[in-house]
């Protein structure tokens, strides 16, 4: 699975996102079956324009999309 970024939560670290010609590049390595835990889920709910295009880029390659919702309940 192709990371979301290095780590993953920038608060927990001074990582980087992997940026989605990464990811693409990613997705040619034989066993690679598409993107790991999404753990910015507010990311998604929110839709933010990168996050979105990385899923939809995952989406339209026939990937798999690991994702994380750890506490998530009521509307927000």
């Amino acid at each position: 699975m192709v990371p979301g970024g290095v780590p993953v939560d920038r608060k927990f670290s001074h990582g980087r996102e992997i940026s989605l010609a990464e990811a693409k590049q990613a997705l040619k390595i034989p066993g690679v079956l598409g993107l790991g835990e999404v753990f910015s889920w507010t990311k998604v709910t929110k839709r933010d324009p990168k996050t979105m295009k990385m899923l939809s880029t995952m989406l339209e390659n026939d990937c798999v999309i690991n994702g994380h919702t750890a506490g998530v309940s009521g509307k927000n």
